[in-house]
């Protein structure tokens, strides 16, 4: 594909976002490949390619060993990074000061991808105290916004 597309967010998924997504009884089996699909569409469709979803390292790893997602999913979906020596005493901590980072490079703005239990502890964390180029979103919100972005950017230069 040789037209990529600016999306207005970089994206960072924890490992709470596909736990919670592959915990979705069958009657969800379309929403769970879709926005599965839509994330691969964009992570390669972006001009960030290789740099545009993204997840820590430790959260890769553990979502192989747990069987939660398979490699080779995960590979066109998103690159497990280990961006910055940001050791904090919590995950939570670690990828709100990443994704605040992250947001210091083009497109400028960053979502955070997590379920509904967990985005409830992204958002109380002082860290994210008056930070605005930083959403997160968790559960159906997540899904909402993955399909928003894809129809918005992906099938408008699409069209």
């Amino acid at each position: 594909m040789s037209n990529k597309i600016t999306y207005r967010h970089r994206i960072l998924i924890d490992k709470h976002f596909f736990v919670w997504l592959k915990s979705l009884s069958a009657e969800y089996s379309r929403l769970k490949f879709d926005t599965l699909q839509f994330l691969g569409i964009i992570n390669t469709t972006s001009v960030y390619h290789g740099y545009h979803n993204l997840m820590l390292d430790e959260h890769y790893s553990e979502m192989l060993k747990t069987e939660v997602m398979n490699e080779k999913e995960l590979q066109w979906i998103l690159k497990p990074v280990n961006i910055y020596p940001i050791k904090e005493t919590s995950d939570v901590s670690n990828i709100v000061k990443i994704a605040i980072a992250l947001s210091n490079d083009r497109p400028f703005k960053v979502v955070i991808l997590t379920s509904p239990e967990t985005r409830t502890v992204y958002t109380s964390s002082p860290h994210m105290a008056n930070v605005t180029d930083v959403l997160v979103s968790g559960g159906e919100d997540a899904v909402s916004f993955i399909n928003k972005m894809f129809r918005e950017e992906y099938e408008a230069i699409r069209r």
